[in-house]
């Protein structure tokens, strides 16, 4: 699974770098209103929501001590925002102006 999401973000990343080339790409760098802020805003909300999932894995640990707690959250949020910036950059970039709000 996490080599097909690398293999995909490759693919992305290579499309994007042909249209870019091409000098294809129309980016939008700042939202345009307060609405496409707030179209936005759930994103953030629900990854923070998922917190509540750390209970389980930290009684699921054999000995869960802090030290190894921590491992598990920072492997987790590096390898998560990884892959997620990863995928958004290229997706956008391939995409350009042409990316909505609501996939």
């Amino acid at each position: 699974l996490l080599l097909g999401l690398w293999l995909l973000c490759l693919a992305i990343a290579y499309r994007a770098s042909q249209k870019i080339a091409a000098g294809d790409v129309n980016i939008k760098m700042w939202p345009d209103s307060l609405t496409d802020v707030l179209f936005a805003y759930p994103i953030p909300i629900l990854a923070l929501m998922c917190h509540f999932n750390m209970i389980g894995v930290q009684s699921s640990l054999i000995d869960p001590t802090r030290a190894r707690v921590r491992k598990v959250i920072d492997g987790s949020m590096l390898l998560s925002g990884a892959i997620t910036y990863a995928l958004g950059l290229f997706g956008y970039l391939w995409g350009g102006s042409s990316t909505q709000g609501n996939i």
